[in-house]
């Protein structure tokens, strides 16, 4: 099956990127991958009108069909917590964890790290999340949004 692809380079800041840069087809599916970058992005408790914010507004333009965020856990926060706090940072109402995790893709990921990788690397579902974890601790959270269909 052939899947139409196009990639435009952005050379700009996170926050200065517009819808317009994106140059978004009409009627094409749309998802936004962020993973793990809302971290290196600061937040109101760090300047008004922050990066964050501005970055979370766009990803709220583009409408996309699918939201994947993913957060790394920090010293003694819940990547969970965080991950959602990040998401419904403008507007909770707007956003909606997607359909459940692939079960046949959980099942391959778990095949290929207890095959690949040390034996204390876990991964984990605690309801629509994906959680990656190391010797019992969570280290990385991963979830699928979507906005609310008004």
């Amino acid at each position: 099956m052939l899947v139409p692809f196009e990639y435009n380079a952005i050379a700009k800041r996170w926050e200065y990127i517009r819808v317009e840069d994106l140059k978004i087809e009409r009627d094409e599916l749309i998802v936004v991958n962020y993973m793990y970058r809302l971290r290196n992005l600061p937040d109101d408790s760090v300047v008004l009108n922050s990066p964050r914010n501005i970055v979370l507004k766009l990803i709220k333009r583009i409408n996309p069909d699918h939201f994947i965020h993913g957060v790394v856990n920090g010293a003694g926060e819940d990547c969970k917590t965080r991950s959602i706090q990040a998401v419904a940072v403008q507007e909770p109402e707007s956003w909606v964890q997607a359909a459940s995790l692939d079960q046949k893709i959980l099942s391959r990921a778990r095949t290929v790290m207890k095959s690949d990788y040390h034996k204390d690397f876990a991964i984990e579902v605690d309801g629509q999340w994906m959680l990656q974890g190391w010797k019992g601790r969570v280290i990385r959270a991963l979830s699928c949004w979507k906005p609310v269909q008004e």
